[in-house]
């Protein structure tokens, strides 16, 4: 398939997807959050990490923050992307105890920006959202590549999980040659290095 077909794809994958997790009613998306966190919480995996890369979701993505608050409570260190969106890029950095969420996203990102920087060795795993998954662990994101690029190198990266709810999950996504593999998902169905497999802890 050429390249611009595989991209053609993503795309309608992209909207549909993209549709799909909008319109999950607000009272079942709290209870996926619900059994998403619990599922995370209890992985022995994510409990032996020092310092996890989590995320501040965007309105329908997986909310993560109380799994932030208790794996904070515990005694592990999360961080959060701050993206430079002139660059293209992005950073982790440490996001505070007392953290709350600002309406004003200038201002949070501002205010992540004086958190300490971390480094990619630093990081042991990282909860990445998701729009759309297969059964490989291929992803499809918001389509900015900030985490492929960022996760690049497979010699230095982290345990990788995305994080998604299991509607989510496509028949096949075809990959483009810089896209980075999931090791692992958490959907409200468990945390599995594949689709399909048994759960792990």
């Amino acid at each position: 398939m050429l390249l611009a077909e595989i991209k053609k794809k993503q795309e309608e994958l992209r909207d549909s997807y993209r549709q799909k997790r909008i319109s999950i009613p607000s009272d079942d998306r709290a209870i996926l959050h619900q059994e998403i966190t619990r599922i995370l919480l209890k992985s022995v995996i994510i409990k032996k990490c020092k310092t996890v890369a989590a995320y501040l979701n965007l309105p329908s993505e997986v909310n993560l923050s109380e799994f932030i608050r208790k794996a904070q409570e515990r005694g592990q260190s999360v961080c959060v992307p701050v993206a430079d969106k002139t660059k293209r890029v992005m950073e982790f950095r440490d996001l505070p105890v007392d953290f709350e969420r600002q309406k004003n996203q200038t201002r949070e990102e501002l205010m992540l920006l004086t958190q300490k920087k971390r480094e990619l060795k630093e990081l042991e795993c990282a909860l990445i959202p998701l729009l759309v998954f297969d059964s490989r662990g291929n992803r499809i994101g918001m389509g900015r590549g900030y985490y492929d690029k960022f996760f690049r190198n497979p010699k230095t990266r982290p345990l990788l999980i995305g994080i998604a709810y299991e509607l989510q999950k496509a028949e096949k996504i075809i990959p483009q040659k810089w896209d980075v593999r999931m090791d692992m998902i958490a959907t409200e169905h468990g945390l599995r290095r594949k689709i399909g497999a048994d759960d792990v802890s």
